[in-house]
């Protein structure tokens, strides 16, 4: 580009030569100072006299330059999501089909808060808080109100990052109101706060300084922590020995187990527990083991089948177990919980046409799982892939049901979805239909034992 310099004693030409030669350093070198001066060299002439360009300049103009290209560069480029975010963005959810599962169910309000790390920083929160009374043969629907708002925060809601931003505030589970718990509502708890932890792959941490004292040593002694693997806030606070004080009422607690497979090692686990506090027959040990392993197999084969929508949401494919002896009143509690697509989903209803041969339909999930007892109606023949074991368990309702005849006095209560049968030796089927519905399936035994004495070392 060629410059013809003006005729002296014209300003106008003098402006006008001053703004091509910005323009063609600007053109020619765009690395260096002298690219990043034409500006300030325009600025100049247009002014009518030429200045020379400051170091303060000179940097200013480099640091926006690198600036604008920085974020040309970010907009060109995504920004690489942290693990949690990759795998909570990957994970399956159906909305519309939980909207389904819990239609007819109250939402919880959330509070926004304020949460201290360990390392006393402060970060912003939504508060979900559980309900006083956690029992849940006594407050089923606060119960589950709390599980499935849980369930919407964490899964459809996104709410559970880590420790989010300011714009998304994560979410904080608050169980600081429980002042009652039975051993199902500390099991289903416990189960789906493991839920959370196997689903995003990330370690448990249990805030339990403000918990209730008691609350807090039962779950301890229940193995709320070992199951999660969960660590603590707050390891100044002791927690108080809950176990031997409920030896010294009489009471005696056999900490959950949790599996994603139906291990035979787990259940001889638990009955050889249970033998350590009571003194059941040969026969009864083994009717109790057998009952186990047929409870973990329905679970891991029939609880999470592919082809059966469940609540639309991930699951950790896996079961959780529990006893209880009170020996005050010498009964014996083992429980049995999963959050499958509940037993009702995997049998097959009689339709209403069946009263043509004579046989009643059934209507309700509490009748599904009553004709589910009888005998070649377990619906897992129906399963693909496993009809050849099927043939060999039989029917696993019933065989679940066989433990009762080992004792003086038993029975057997099956929970899942809105139903609820209750089998008692010598009795007839006590069938209840839930208002609220259960999301799993829960089995409970309860048998009259006999108590071991206190025996020499």
């Amino acid at each position: 580009m060629a410059l013809k310099p003006p005729t002296p004693g014209t300003s106008t030409q003098w402006n006008n030569f001053g703004m091509k030669l910005a323009d063609a350093l600007g053109s020619v070198a765009h690395a260096g100072w002298i690219g990043h001066c034409a500006p300030f060299f325009r600025d100049s002439v247009s002014t009518g006299y030429m200045r020379r360009v400051t170091t303060y300049e000179k940097v200013r103009s480099i640091r926006l330059e690198r600036r604008r290209a920085l974020r040309r560069q970010r907009k060109r480029t995504p920004r690489a999501a942290s693990p949690l975010r990759r795998r909570s963005a990957s994970l399956a959810t159906d909305p519309a089909l939980f909207r389904q599962s819990t239609e007819g169910i109250r939402e919880l309000s959330l509070s926004r808060s304020k949460f201290t790390s360990p390392e006393g920083k402060v970060f912003r929160c939504w508060r979900l808080k559980a309900p006083r009374d956690f029992r849940h043969d006594d407050n089923p629907d606060g119960v589950w109100e709390f599980v499935y708002e849980l369930r919407r925060q964490v899964f459809l809601k996104d709410r559970f990052r880590g420790r989010g931003t300011k714009r998304r505030p994560p979410l904080y589970v608050d169980l600081d109101e429980i002042r009652e718990i039975d051993f199902e509502g500390a099991l289903i708890l416990a189960a789906e706060l493991d839920r959370v932890r196997h689903v995003f792959r990330i370690p448990a941490m249990l805030d339990d300084g403000q918990w209730d004292p008691w609350v807090r040593s039962l779950l301890y002694g229940l193995g709320l922590y070992r199951v999660m693997e969960a660590g603590r806030h707050n390891y100044g606070i002791e927690i108080d020995d809950i176990v031997s004080d409920l030896n010294k009422r009489g009471i005696a607690i056999v900490p959950f187990l949790s599996c994603h497979k139906a291990d035979p090692g787990k259940a001889k686990e638990l009955r050889d527990a249970l033998v350590q506090h009571c003194n059941p027959s040969d026969e009864a040990q083994l009717a109790v083991y057998d009952c186990l392993v047929e409870a973990f197999t329905n679970a891991v084969q029939h609880a999470y089948r592919k082809e059966i929508e469940g609540d639309g949401l991930p699951s950790a494919e896996r079961w959780w177990a529990g006893a209880l002896i009170d020996q005050a009143e010498g009964n014996l509690y083992l429980v049995v919980f999963d959050q499958g697509v509940g037993i009702p989903s995997t049998l097959v209803r009689r339709p209403w046409w069946s009263l043509i041969l004579g046989q009643l339909p059934e209507l309700s999930d509490s009748a599904v799982i009553a004709g589910g007892l009888e005998y070649g109606r377990s619906g897992a023949a129906s399963a693909p892939g496993i009809s050849a074991e099927a043939e060999g368990r039989g029917n696993g309702l019933w065989r679940m049901c066989e433990l009762t005849h080992q004792f003086a006095e038993a029975d057997v209560r099956f929970t899942s979805l809105q139903g609820e049968v209750v089998y008692s030796k010598g009795r007839a089927l006590e069938r209840t239909s839930l208002k609220t519905r259960f999301g799993g399936t829960m089995v409970r035994w309860r048998a009259k034992i006999d108590i071991a004495r206190e025996r020499a070392s």
